[in-house]
């Protein structure tokens, strides 16, 4: 019972989780906006746009799915 309550758990986190080309596109709407970004976020930004642009490049790792997101929230939070 415990198996089937885990498997379902980790079915249900992964339906949450983004596709590649959606952090692609995430990463390219993040670098239109790189003028209101600070220098940090903005070179990261376009370290992850160069990335990403290569053919069979990798999904972010978390940690930089969790930058690439704050990022979002923050700009989102200032309208745009």
């Amino acid at each position: 019972m415990k198996l089937l309550a885990a498997l379902l758990v980790v079915a249900s986190l992964a339906s949450f989780e983004r596709q590649s080309d959606d952090w692609l596109l995430l990463v390219m709407e993040l670098q239109a906006k790189s003028d209101q970004l600070d220098r940090t976020d903005r070179r990261f930004v376009g370290y992850m746009a160069n990335i990403m642009a290569l053919d069979n490049a990798p999904d972010p790792t978390p940690l930089q799915q969790r930058w690439l997101l704050d990022i979002k929230r923050r700009l989102d939070r200032r309208g745009d």
